[in-house]
């Protein structure tokens, strides 16, 4: 099932730095199953400086930390960066060979995007790209081009806090990549979808992956095995705080309690008792109406999404979208999504096939399981010279 990643029993350590946690996981074979065989997960400080000497002291505790919790067998880790050391944007090229199309890729990358950080300059980006396929502009036909940029100061500030914890990176993989990979096996699986990969490609249904996170929301649409769309919005589970908060007078982190019991079902009689009452349903119905406006945003910019995709691909537009996230949990969204954009909303199930139980006993809602999509894919990343087969 997962194509011969291992002659080990144990696959690479899966680390997701999220906006507001990190994530590391490891998964194992059994003598007849696939397990997650180790898990840890840990809040990054609240005022973790963005850069410098006191950030990289304080990622080395963390990871410390998390690999002190043990479970954990060996020190090869694939990675990602945070979402906010990537840049992504979509350019359209003129199809050219692939030593050409990664020279012009670059030269698009260092006129289009800048580094955050005013020291740097654009010849400081690291680049890569999916190639999303052929369309048509006019009447030429051209390449969409994925771009994804990060300064080197960044990526090498992350390798040195990796080795500090002695950790051994095997690769900085991209979330779009280790979203698809995670989930592939769950879109195949909706009411619907097709696994047929001999269907012309602009019948084959795409799969449809909304990763709603704490800082941002990522939009993901897969084709055939292909990458053909990657979108962050800025709008996610912080966000959702702020505004119950500011909305119902309540402090930021009464807010967040509050959502965070309504995602998992929990009684509301924990909340605090300012709705007069602590009934569920009044508390339900208050959250509800303070998150809809920034909740039809959401929907608003994933209708946009979808609409770019048709336009531009010309294929089936995907009627089912895959929650993932800390946030895939949101009532009022999954709503919103099957109500405002009439799409099939299902939970995004990255451990399909593999035995979730140590998460569970961690105490790890089932519902929250998507939130470890991410990690789940950097674990199952082909090694090096697999990968380079295939792309061969």
């Amino acid at each position: 099932m997962f194509g011969g990643i291992l002659a080990s029993s144990r696959t690479p350590l899966g680390l997701d730095f999220g906006t507001r946690s990190v994530r590391l996981l490891q998964l194992g074979c059994g003598k007849q199953e696939w397990a997650v065989a180790a898990a840890a997960e840990a809040a990054l400080p609240a005022d973790l400086p963005a850069q410098g000497p006191d950030r990289h002291t304080a990622l080395v505790e963390l990871l410390k930390g998390l690999l002190a919790q043990g479970g954990f067998r060996g020190r090869k880790v694939v990675s990602c960066l945070p979402s906010a050391c990537v840049q992504y944007k979509s350019v359209r090229l003129p199809r050219m060979p692939d030593e050409e199309m990664r020279t012009a890729v670059e030269w698009e990358a260092k006129e289009r995007m800048r580094p955050a950080h005013a020291s740097a300059n654009a010849g400081e980006l690291i680049v890569q790209f999916y190639d999303a396929g052929e369309v048509r502009q006019g009447e030429e036909a051209r390449q969409e081009i994925i771009v994804m940029a990060a300064e080197a100061s960044a990526v090498t500030e992350h390798v040195a806090a990796l080795r500090a914890a002695g950790l051994v990176p095997l690769a900085i993989d991209a979330a779009p990549s280790a979203l698809a990979r995670a989930l592939a096996r769950t879109g195949a699986a909706l009411p619907g979808a097709s696994t047929d990969s001999s269907a012309p490609e602009e019948e084959a249904p795409a799969r449809f992956i909304l990763d709603v996170g704490f800082g941002v929301s990522k939009v993901l649409i897969v084709r055939q095995g292909r990458i053909v769309f990657y979108k962050t919005i800025e709008i996610g589970g912080g966000r959702f705080d702020q505004t119950v908060a500011t909305k119902l007078n309540l402090p930021l982190a009464d807010a967040a309690h509050i959502r965070s019991s309504l995602r998992r079902e929990e009684p509301a009689a924990a909340s605090p008792p300012l709705f007069g009452s602590d009934r569920r349903e009044s508390v339900e119905r208050a959250v509800f109406e303070a998150l809809r406006p920034l909740v039809e945003e959401l929907v608003r910019e994933v209708g946009l999404c979808l609409r770019y995709y048709g336009v531009t691909f010309r294929g089936r537009r995907p009627e089912q979208v895959l929650l993932a996230g800390g946030e895939a949990g949101e009532p009022s969204l999954i709503k919103a999504l099957t109500q405002e954009a009439s799409l099939q909303v299902a939970p995004a199930q990255p451990l399909v096939a593999i035995d979730p139980a140590l998460l569970l006993n961690q105490g790890v809602p089932a519902q929250s399981l998507a939130a470890w999509s991410v990690a789940t894919g950097l674990c199952l990343r082909p090694p090096a010279r697999q990968a380079q087969r295939r792309a061969a």
